[in-house]
């Protein structure tokens, strides 16, 4: 008999489960319900930003990459999810489903005030666009000195705040020479007094090297206070600043629900990432609340690629009457690129850093490029990359 399969969010959580569903030759009938019809693939973001590639190599259509026939991709905002009477009404009508999946991803944390009103953010294709659009007008329209500021020294604020600086210091040197590099900065604030737990402190040590080699004014101990027009407030002064991205934490995206189940951080999980309560919904990536051993599931695309192929698994042994398999996230490690030509990388039990790192960091993340026309694609913008540094000729 045919199951009916409803996912929300074409995010890394989204896509991977309908992927991994389609491996399987059950009478499926998956219904895929996002905002639009891209997967985004988040990582990327940063170079779209900074002009590393276009924004064509970091968004794909879903309908392009997900050809099978048991899946409909439906374009619409989502309403409510009645889990009560197995209905997701949304903009685009009602979907009955048998099994729901609820991977609608995350969004910024802009809870200081300010964030909303004066930062960008770095969370779509769009996000990236505007970043890309206010570095270069800023340029055009600046005779004196340019200020950046990244709030947040996480692995999105450190790549960023890095290519930033690169950006910066090639339009000075090949379209806006009446400036100088002296006059242009790039600070990255971070609120604790160090960055990158996941990292082991050799190589938190080495990313600090390489972000001062930059010049990328790095400040620990910054708490941001209030966010204005002219720049940010930390520790009671203000920092002048013309552009301001927040690269701070996430929260889950919220949609109504019947009956709620949605805590304050998201959704709670059971082991086998089913909702709690429900035997037939799933939840995972950003949105979900998932504990092992103590410790919640990292809000990380790895781990919504594992927590995908657990949920079609699950899936799978409830249509058979076969018992579900509890998650167990493991890492695969941790990479992290600080400009272009260095990065660093765990990968156990190896530590890497410098241009090796940097080209392993391109190559794990082509492999995870979604079909061979858009790997092509991606290739051609890198390789161009290595000549011409950075798609500099317009800031559209």
């Amino acid at each position: 008999m045919m199951k009916r399969i409803v996912v929300l969010g074409g995010g890394f959580g989204g896509l991977f489960s309908v992927i991994n569903l389609c491996k399987y030759s059950e009478d499926f009938q998956i219904t895929l319900i996002n905002r639009d019809n891209n997967f985004v693939f988040t990582p990327l973001l940063h170079e779209v930003a900074t002009a590393g590639i276009r924004e064509n190599n970091a968004v794909y259509p879903l309908k392009e990459n997900l050809t099978d026939e048991r899946i409909k991709i439906v374009a619409a905002e989502i309403e409510k999810a009645d889990l009560k009477k197995k209905i997701i009404k949304t903009s685009k009508g009602d979907f009955k489903y048998d099994y729901l999946i609820i991977a609608l991803g995350s969004k910024t944390n802009l809870n200081v005030p300010g964030l909303k009103e004066y930062c960008f953010e770095l969370k779509t294709i769009e996000h990236a666009k505007q970043i890309r659009k206010a570095v270069f007008d800023e340029f055009k329209k600046s005779s004196k000195k340019i200020s950046f500021a990244v709030i947040g020294a996480g692995p999105t604020g450190v790549e960023l705040a890095a290519e930033m600086r690169e950006l910066g210091d090639l339009l000075i040197e090949k379209r806006f020479k009446n400036l100088n590099k002296k006059d242009f900065s790039v600070i990255l604030l971070q609120r604790g007094s160090s960055m990158l737990p996941q990292l082991p402190e050799r190589l938190v040590r080495k990313v600090e090297a390489e972000l001062k080699r930059l010049n990328v004014d790095l400040r620990y101990n910054c708490k941001v206070e209030k966010v204005t027009k002219n720049g940010i407030y930390v520790n009671g002064k203000l920092i002048p600043c013309s552009i301001k991205i927040a690269a701070v934490g996430v929260k889950a995206n919220r949609i109504k629900t019947v009956p709620e189940i949605y805590t304050a951080d998201g959704i709670l999980v059971r082991k086998d990432l089913r909702v709690e309560g429900f035997n037939n919904v799933f939840a995972l990536g950003d949105v979900a609340l998932h504990k092992d051993n103590g410790k919640y599931t990292p809000r990380l695309a790895q781990a919504a690629v594992q927590e995908a192929k657990y949920v079609a698994k699950n899936i799978l042994a409830l249509v058979r009457k076969n018992k579900t398999e509890d998650f167990k996230f493991k890492t695969q490690g941790f990479l992290l690129s600080v400009g272009q030509n260095y990065a660093v990388a765990e990968i156990k039990p190896f530590f890497l850093s410098g241009f090796f790192a940097w080209w392993l960091w391109r190559t794990i993340y082509l492999s995870k490029i979604v079909g061979l026309k858009n790997k092509l694609y991606l290739v051609y913008d890198w390789t161009i990359g290595l000549f011409r540094r950075r798609f500099v000729n317009n800031g559209k």
